[in-house]
């Protein structure tokens, strides 16, 4: 029964070629250039539709990125330009009192804190998840109000005003 099936669906398909070559050889050579301009028409614009179009569509939005990251750094610098400038006021904490005065206003300022670690080079670094950008701001100016002095701050925007950072502050 599959083998009858089989060979009769050989059979329409070879008919249908047949036809198809024959309607091919009645057309002028006028008709067959036309038809042929339109098939290669039609898949340049498919190829544009489905290949270029969302490629370049990636492009503009990878610069569009690029831009309001560089905005967002050019307002970070220009924000926190005085507080990495600023430096210690001449007494000296001890590690566990930096250490307990950073977690405690980062949980009274709204910042919350994902990991931190103390190195012993004198520096104690925190990690934020996520931030609303202006919180951030207002803790960090708290923190060089309090003599602890930033010496690295690494900003990655998360979306309009969340950012999530890194920072190393030293005691």
């Amino acid at each position: 029964m599959r083998a009858t099936t089989r060979l009769m669906d050989r059979l329409t398909l070879q008919s249908l070629k047949n036809k198809g070559a024959e309607q091919w050889g009645r057309l002028s050579a006028r008709e067959r250039v036309s038809l042929g301009s339109l098939v290669l028409f039609l898949v340049g614009v498919l190829i544009y539709s489905l290949i270029v179009l969302p490629g370049l569509r990636g492009f503009e939005n990878s610069l569009s990125e690029l831009q309001s990251n560089r905005e967002l750094n050019t307002y970070v610098r220009s924000k926190l330009g005085g507080f990495v400038a600023a430096g210690p006021s001449g007494h000296k904490k001890s590690s566990a009192s930096i250490q307990d005065l950073v977690i405690r206003s980062a949980k009274s300022e709204g910042v919350d804190i994902e990991r931190y670690e103390l190195a012993p080079s004198g520096t104690f670094s925190v990690s934020i998840p996520r931030v609303d950008f202006y919180k951030l701001v207002g803790w960090i100016g708290y923190l060089e109000r309090n003599d602890v002095q930033v010496e690295g701050l690494t900003l990655s925007r998360v979306e309009q005003g969340v950012v999530s950072c890194s920072l190393v502050v030293k005691y």
